[in-house]
């Protein structure tokens, strides 16, 4: 029975359209970066992947790609001169090409170069296009890209991540995508594809209560993730009450971030709402009930 509960949505040609944006998007890269000589290096920058599509557990039959704009170049770091607001951010370097210049700059650029099904905005952390091209039934296909520019970060212990900001600098984001992908597929052969399961199924329950449009990203899948590896025993009812029963009691202080390098939801730089998983496995539990 659970089984109808875990089963990942992926819209119907959508890794062809997924390879077919990344190409196209490198090639645009390509193209802005040529003319910056801080960025002639081929390691300075990095287009990728970090969203839902990249492990499976997407539920909703809305698309957001999410990918990262890594920026890793020395010569693109100024002198030692920090400003006392970034001192407060806790940021270790300035940059001749700032973040929020790479945003302006690849908004123009997109504009000039995508069709006219496509919108381009900033936001906060990203670029945002949203496509509304017809597909070859001629359906629109409404596809949201998510591009978030970032520069490459090493922490204390040594490990590589990423970080990221809002205009004002008063939020600040630190990440380690593949590492965090990397622990999602070592927990997922620990548990022999349970925790992916149970994952998927948590958020088609939440789907199910709510009816969102989208879903965060990493929420679901870092509540899970904490689970210890020996609570997965097999895929039914009673097996799912004791996991939610693990979430239920387990201090909210104490969640770690997929990647292990922080605590979820009690980050300064993480923007995951500890009001919101509460919120969620609430509606959870509510959907386990109706599969009694």
């Amino acid at each position: 029975m659970l089984d109808l509960y875990t089963q990942n949505i992926v819209p119907e040609n959508f890794k062809n359209v997924r390879k077919a944006v990344l190409e196209n998007l490198t090639m645009l890269m390509e193209q802005y970066f040529s003319n910056k000589p801080m960025f002639i290096d081929k390691n300075a920058w990095e287009l990728y992947y970090h969203d839902e599509l990249a492990v499976n557990t997407n539920v909703c039959q809305q698309t957001i790609i999410t990918m990262y704009l890594e920026l890793n170049s020395a010569s693109n770091k100024k002198s030692d001169n920090i400003t006392k607001a970034k001192k407060k951010a806790r940021l270790s370097y300035d940059a001749f090409l700032t973040l929020k210049a790479v945003k302006k700059e690849l908004k123009t650029l997109l504009l000039q170069n995508l069709s006219s099904y496509n919108t381009v905005e900033i936001t906060k952390f990203s670029i945002l296009i949203q496509n509304n091209e017809p597909n070859e039934a001629g359906k629109e296909q409404n596809l949201i890209i998510k591009i978030i520019p970032c520069f490459t970060h090493i922490n204390q212990d040594n490990k590589k991540g990423i970080i990221y900001w809002d205009d004002t600098m008063r939020q600040v984001e630190i990440e380690y995508p593949k590492l965090a992908i990397k622990n999602y597929n070592t927990k997922n052969k620990a548990t022999k594809g349970l925790y992916s399961k149970y994952v998927v199924l948590c958020k088609t329950l939440f789907r199910e209560e709510k009816k969102p449009y989208t879903l965060p990203f990493e929420v679901f899948e870092t509540l899970i993730y904490n689970v210890p590896n020996d609570l997965f025993q097999d895929l039914s009812v009673k097996n799912a009450y004791i996991i939610l029963n693990f979430l239920r009691n387990f201090n909210i202080k104490d969640y770690k971030t997929l990647d292990e390098q922080d605590y979820a939801f009690v980050s300064l730089h993480r923007s995951m709402s500890a009001l919101y998983v509460k919120h969620v496995i609430s509606k959870i539990e509510k959907g386990l009930k109706h599969l009694r």
